[in-house]
Formats: structure tokens, sequence, C-alpha cells
């Protein structure tokens, strides 16, 4: 192989993120080399859940309901079964299908893909869902799983104020309520501590006057909130997740 071809190769691989659109420069002049999820810490406290729940019970196949940029997707490189993820919104497939070349996203809705699935996951979307919609959503979720399939599911709670975006934040009788039609909860858990202790965490990773780059401290950081904060109670859970199965 030619020296250009290894450079080629090297450049290409480069491009498992786009970190050319890291670094602007506003109309006013501010230079910035970053772009930072300031609630990455919460953020990941789910999904790293969510992630070893599959890669717990290895499914042959599960359905990514919601599946915005496909970030389920890329954390369950170590599962071998068929990943199919559908979302409404064409950018964040076009997001998904650049991020995971090689794996199956759909533009639509629920309704529009075929087959059922060992696995539904339906991670923070529930609360995106309008009032008026949300029975026949449930409903279509339903057709989705597989004979002795489950939903996977994680919801906001209301520890949290609703966020604009939102419809609606959850306690486990309002999440029973509204699944309860056609799903039984099996098993739930709490996720994300909230309070001054997390707090203080996210301002160590960032705040007004540093971005934290010492790996060894972030490591430590993941250390303390994973062994302390990841798991909560209903009165401090940022979130819900729960395990359901078919029920009438």
């Amino acid at each position: 192989m030619s020296g250009g071809s290894e450079r080629f190769l090297m450049q290409s691989k480069a491009y498992a993120f786009p970190y050319h659109y890291l670094a602007d420069v506003s109309p006013d002049g501010t230079i910035s080399i970053y772009r930072q999820l300031v609630w990455g810490l919460e953020y990941m406290t789910y999904m790293i859940w969510v992630r070893d729940q599959i890669l717990r019970i290895r499914p042959r196949n599960l359905l990514d309901v919601g599946c915005g940029d496909g970030r389920l997707c890329s954390l369950l490189e170590a599962w071998a079964g068929r990943y199919v993820g559908v979302d409404l919104s064409e950018q964040a497939i076009a997001f998904a299908r650049a991020f995971n070349p090689g794996d199956e996203f759909i533009v639509g809705s629920v309704s529009d893909v075929s087959d059922t699935f060992d696995v539904v996951a339906c991670i923070e979307v529930l609360e995106h869902i309008p009032d008026q919609d949300l029975a026949g959503f449930v409903a279509s979720l339903r057709e989705k799983v597989s004979p002795h399939g489950v939903l996977l599911v994680t919801v906001p709670t209301v520890v949290r104020p609703v966020n604009p975006k939102h419809y609606r934040h959850y306690t486990l009788e309002l999440l029973r309520e509204h699944l309860a039609p056609y799903f039984n909860i099996v098993s739930h858990v709490y996720l994300c501590q909230c309070g001054y202790q997390t707090d203080l965490l996210n301002r160590l990773l960032s705040n007004r006057l540093f971005i934290l780059h010492w790996s060894k401290l972030r490591r430590w950081v993941w250390k303390v909130h994973s062994s302390r904060y990841f798991y909560a109670q209903p009165a401090n859970g940022a979130h819900l997740a729960a395990w359901l199965r078919v029920g009438s």
C-alpha cells in the first residue's frame, strides 16, 4: 500500500466523528474549540443502564423507537443481534445512518416498521407524545413486541421540572396507568440521583471557568457517580426505567 493510501485511511478513520464542526467563531468574534452536553452525566447514566440491560439478555433483535441520532445503536457494538431504529425526524436519522453505517434506520412512525421484536426500546420518548396520541402510540408499541418479548422504557420523573419540549414527567403510577392497557410492569428502577453531590460533579466536569480535560480526574468523576449516585430512590431519581411484558 502506498504512503498516500495509508494517509487517506488514517484520515478516513478520523471521521468517526465530524470534528471539524466542533470549532467555530461566532459573529462577535468569540472562538470556540468544543461543544458540550451539560446534562451528559445524567444522559450517560440511563444510556449505560439500557446498554448493559440489553447486553445482559442478548436478544435476537431490537427495535429502538424514537432512536434519534442512533446513540443507543453505537453503544451496542458488542451485541451481534439485529438493530432497527425508527424516528420521525429525517435529520436525526441522517445522523444515525452517518454514525452507524450498516445498521437499519427508518424515517417514520412505529407503524411503518414491519416484523416483531424480542425487545422494543422506548428511551425518553413517552414524554414527547401529546396526550391525545398517547393511547394509539402505546398500542403501536404492543404490535411490535414479539409473543415472548419485552418493552424497555425510560422516562424523566417529576423530580425534575417539566422540560419545555415535554408534555409531562412521570411517577411510577402514571407510567403504569399509561401503559396498563397493553403492558404490565415487571421491574423498575430509579436512575441518577438529584442533589448537590451530582451538581458538584457536573460543575467539576464543566463550568464557566474551565472544561475538565484531565482523563484521570474524569475517570474519578464517573467512578464516584456510578458507585454512589447512579441508582436512586423515588424522591431523588431523575429518571425511571422499567421492563414490561405484554398483559391484558
